[in-house]
């Protein structure tokens, strides 16, 4: 199998990792914006993720006080590995208050955080399955 057999897959990938493959920021205005992360795992999985029409979930870098506030599309202009990957074909574990509570534990701080990861990898797949 090559990559381009992979990347040309008919199913889709879902990639459960520590972090988004971009980190979200906010500009002076206050507005969410994309910042590219740097890493192996995002170069090589973020093509098949976006042409197998794949869903990537993990945290999005900073606490988001509104659960619901959206993701952003990337830039226009950007060219990065993760371009592609449209706001809808992302889910994001948020920093709950329990979890900044434990940051100075760094045991304690992970598994509240996995814990939070299990919860949401199972919600994702009742969607995946039952929409």
């Amino acid at each position: 199998m090559t990559i381009a057999d992979v990347v040309a897959s008919t199913g889709s990938m879902i990639v459960v990792s520590n972090r988004l493959p971009f980190v979200l920021i906010r500009d002076k205005d206050g507005k969410l914006k994309r910042r590219a992360s740097a890493g192996g795992l995002v170069t090589a999985v973020a093509p098949v993720v976006i042409n197998g029409n794949g869903l990537w979930v993990g945290w999005p870098g900073i606490h988001l006080e509104d659960p619901n506030e959206p993701i952003p599309e990337s830039d226009p202009t950007d060219i990065t590995p993760t371009a592609g990957l449209k706001s809808d074909k992302i889910d994001f574990v948020l920093t709950d208050a329990k979890a900044l509570e434990l940051m100075g534990e760094e045991e304690e701080f992970e598994h509240h955080r996995a814990n939070r990861i299990r919860l949401r990898i199972q919600i994702v797949y009742t969607k995946l399955n039952y929409c």
